[in-house]
């Protein structure tokens, strides 16, 4: 009975959860850019966390977005729950349907910058407490959310906040991540574990001005020192070779091998999603692609940039590339 009246709740005030994931999306909340909209979006979810019964307290960072922290329920454990209301810039804007901060429903789903990440999670998860309070009754576990702006630009400034709060943190007894969502069969996906990640800027100059490429088998081009150098660091089947890496990766236990051999592996949906044109890297497929996909580290070239891209062409050596 207690679900019926949940889902009925949620039913009944779905015109308000999506009008409120609306309003989120439509903030240009760029944490790369730093501007004001970061700021609207901080104070939104905090007026969105008073609305689910949350007491909430707004702790500044220096340099950067403010941590929204927010609270409520009773009982004898406590759940954080971590969310972000950054999103990565709409780049590029051509391959969008619809504007990136211009929310749109086609076929059923909500379009915007943010929705799935991490906005509607956000979102999702308030109007959860909100519905189970009003249709059910108070809660009977405390939750604290711990709401950054800074995610997608490696939360710069989580490390010393959780130094800061070291002692509220340890009252925890489980944290729920960002994501929540299903797989292409329906299936609700727990994830037991993430990769950390290292972003590197690598710049290569070989001589103060650009040459015509007539020059180009003599001067060094700055451009092919950047890509023969990033060659050497992953094998064309994907197996990363840095040096001394390997020596360094935690070996999945047997008990995770042995949940490994249980999952679904989505080949043919990724190959949809995607519009691969080619087989997976290395012609992985089933466990083994599900080995390398949790377990194994990866090298990935996020952009390029070097010499002249514009229209036509230009006879070029570049003397920079990044």
């Amino acid at each position: 009975m207690s679900l019926e009246r949940f889902d009925a709740y949620v039913a009944r005030c779905l015109p308000d959860i999506l009008a409120d994931l609306s309003a989120l999306c439509r903030i240009p909340s760029v944490s790369a850019e730093n501007g004001p909209a970061m700021e609207d979006a901080r104070r939104l979810v905090e007026r969105l966390c008073q609305q689910a019964g949350l007491r909430t307290e707004v702790v500044p960072q220096p340099g950067g977005p403010a941590i929204v922290l927010a609270r409520g329920g009773s009982g004898p454990r406590r759940l954080m729950i971590y969310n972000h209301y950054d999103v990565q810039p709409p780049d590029p804007l051509d391959e969008w349907t619809s504007p990136p901060f211009e929310p749109t429903v086609r076929d059923g789903k909500l379009f915007a910058r943010g929705a799935a990440d991490n906005k509607g999670d956000l979102v999702a998860r308030l109007w959860a407490l909100r519905a189970y309070q009003e249709a059910v009754g108070p809660l009977p576990v405390e939750v604290l959310f711990v709401i950054e702006g800074e995610e997608e630009v490696g939360s710069r400034h989580l490390a010393s906040f959780a130094a800061e709060h070291a002692g509220l943190l340890r009252t925890v007894d489980g944290c729920l991540w960002e994501f929540g969502y299903k797989n292409s069969q329906g299936q609700p996906v727990v994830h037991l574990g993430v990769k950390g990640i290292l972003s590197v800027e690598l710049r290569v100059r070989t001589a103060e001005t650009d040459a015509h490429s007539g020059l180009g088998g003599l001067l060094p081009n700055a451009a092919w020192r950047l890509v023969e150098a990033l060659s050497t660091l992953r094998s064309a089947d994907g197996r990363v070779l840095i040096d001394g890496l390997a020596d360094r990766v935690r070996p999945a236990s047997a008990s995770e091998l042995a949940l490994l051999e249980t999952l679904p592996w989505e080949g043919e949906e990724l190959r949809h999603t995607y519009g691969l044109r080619r087989d997976f890297l290395g012609g992985l497929a089933g466990t083994a692609a599900l080995h390398r996909l949790l377990f194994e580290p990866t090298v990935t070239i996020n952009g390029l940039l070097a010499g002249y891209t514009g229209p036509g062409s230009k006879t070029v050596i570049p003397s920079q590339a990044m």
